[in-house]
């Protein structure tokens, strides 16, 4: 409802299939495990708990719900949203709000 293509996003802003399969093969590299994870969208499940349904999954949100599924980490922090919310213990929309992580 709100990304346009071609008004308010452009379908080239998504990465492609080879640029997925990277991000893969460098969390294998690191057995699936990292501190912090920061993307500018969420992983489908938090979109969809966070809009309560209302945002729907596309390429890039269903890629990361695969590594949020697969990768083990501390914290995910987000900034699509232009908000300031803690979806769970874990993922956190940030718009405005600084966080200390170390």
């Amino acid at each position: 409802m709100y990304r346009i293509n071609h008004v308010s996003w452009w379908k080239e802003e998504l990465p492609s299939e080879e640029e997925m399969e990277e991000g893969r093969k460098n969390l294998d590299n690191i057995d699936n495990k990292v501190d912090f994870i920061v993307t500018h969208c969420g992983a489908s499940s938090s979109v969809a708990l966070y809009s309560h349904g209302e945002y729907k999954p596309d390429i890039l949100t269903n890629y990361l719900e695969e590594v949020r599924q697969k990768v083990n980490f501390k914290r995910w922090f987000m900034g699509h949203y232009h908000d300031n919310h803690a979806i769970n213990d874990k993922e956190t929309i940030l718009y405005e709000q600084i966080v200390r992580i170390v």
